[in-house]
């Protein structure tokens, strides 16, 4: 008995507690904006707010994936309070519904600045027990002190930042145009730039990995941007307010970034920007509506629709390559 006792496991309690512990957002009608959905294609968001059930829950891996992001944003987090520049944790804002915009909600991951008591930090920093656990954060809030408290003596502005992880070989893929591949991210920034009237801030994208970071600063004078805020925000209300329903977005989309790699007579060739598969159709879990495929799980589906859309990603990317063969 007492054998079978001490024959104890974390797993099961772990796996199930990030999956079935977790809290699934209610579904209802709202007419509000999330500004994290800024950005994102027009159709899926019309379904979201009009609380239209998804053809698919998230796999329990998915909902892991989710909790494995709260949990990088929360280690840097951690490491902020620690060295006593935390401002606001996930703190709510709305920007009002006014004639020609609906309200948009958001909540920064974190607003960080001011001007602490570095002493009271670095002795919290020395006694804080997660630290002996994982000294390697120790270090990095002992330095971020350090320096801060000799370069900028009068204090630190105050900077929202949002905080995003994602998988290494996307990270080092697109490490230095992080902030163009994810336009949505800008986007969601920006709105809580807007709402806590801060001229600056911050995107920081963390390798999933080897915990490698990089930043991205954002400015609230940035007209390109505001303009675009306002040119979705204004056709997001307007769909909702008038009760049309917009289009579904492209299977195929053109990335300016990709590139078609080819051999012709033994010379290497490369074509920068080609058309791709658009992912926000094949992440989505209302992929079955979007596409009219139909399929027990979300991943059957996806893989349905990628076989489906080859031959006229072939054509399209086919022509580009005729194009450039006929200017050689």
């Amino acid at each position: 008995m007492v054998e079978k006792e001490q024959n104890w496991s974390l797993c099961g309690i772990w796996n199930e507690q990030l999956t079935f512990g977790r809290e699934a957002r209610e579904l209802k009608k709202r007419t509000h904006i999330w500004a994290s959905e800024i950005g994102k294609n027009f159709y899926e968001r019309w379904l979201k707010m009009n609380a239209v059930k998804p053809d698919f829950d998230f796999e329990e891996r998915i909902l892991r994936k989710f909790e494995a992001g709260n949990f990088f944003e929360r280690i840097i987090g951690f490491v902020l309070v620690s060295a006593g520049i935390l401002i606001h944790d996930n703190k709510w804002y709305q920007i009002p519904e006014d004639e020609e915009h609906l309200a948009v909600s958001c909540k920064p991951d974190f607003v960080a600045g001011g001007k602490p008591n570095w002493e009271k930090s670095k002795k919290r920093i020395s006694e804080e027990t997660l630290f002996k656990l994982m000294p390697n954060l120790g270090r990095i809030a002992e330095a971020l002190v350090s320096h801060f408290s000799e370069k900028y003596p009068q204090g630190l502005k105050h900077i929202p930042f949002e905080i995003k992880s994602i998988n290494s070989m996307v990270f080092w893929a697109k490490k230095d145009y992080l902030e163009e591949a994810y336009p949505h991210h800008v986007l969601q920034l920006f709105t809580e730039m807007k709402v806590t009237e801060l001229e600056e801030g911050r995107l920081l994208y963390i390798s999933k990995d080897d915990l490698t970071t990089v930043e991205f600063s954002i400015s609230i004078k940035n007209e390109s941007l505001n303009e675009k805020w306002e040119t979705d925000v204004k056709q997001m209300t307007k769909y909702i307010r008038e009760g049309i329903e917009p289009p579904k977005p492209p299977n195929i989309v053109f990335d300016p970034r990709s590139k078609i790699i080819f051999q012709l007579n033994k010379v290497k060739h490369v074509i920068k920007g080609c058309y791709t598969e658009n992912y926000e159709v094949g992440w989505s879990n209302y992929i079955s509506k979007i596409t009219g495929i139909k399929g027990k799980t979300q991943k059957e589906v996806c893989e349905k629709w990628k076989w489906s859309i080859k031959p006229e990603l072939k054509a399209k990317n086919d022509e580009l390559k005729a194009k450039y063969k006929e200017n050689l």
